[in-house]
């Protein structure tokens, strides 16, 4: 069964101050996390703007019709995956049809599995 998130909480994604964690975290820490940042991705529709989470081909019009805020919860979002939930910088390029379009060093410090509970 599908769990859908409710609509305020998918708009305090970007404007709610949020939980922060540091690293290292422990091994099921970082499994809530990981399974956190996926079902924001997921429940978002952030797969329409970019397919994997972890690789950083966008469907540029997409993109670009996202806020500043949305496109920022992409980044951190697929930084969070990219390191399998743990925390710490990472850098986040994106690209379409092999041209760089953003490259960013995400923070990957947000607790997106305290802003499920």
């Amino acid at each position: 069964m599908k769990q859908v998130l409710p609509a305020v909480l998918i708009v305090c994604l970007a404007a709610c101050a949020r939980p922060s964690v540091e690293a290292p975290l422990s091994f099921e820490d970082r499994t809530a996390r990981m399974q956190a940042c996926n079902m924001l991705y997921r429940e978002n529709d952030f797969q329409k703007v970019k397919p994997s989470p972890v690789r950083g081909l966008i469907d540029l019009e997409r993109w670009n019709a996202l806020s500043a805020n949305r496109r920022d919860d992409v980044i951190e979002l697929s930084a969070c995956l990219m390191e399998g939930g743990d925390a710490g910088p990472v850098d986040v390029e994106l690209f379409v049809s092999g041209r760089t379009v953003l490259r960013r060093q995400a923070e990957n410090d947000t607790d997106w599995a305290a802003i499920l509970d």
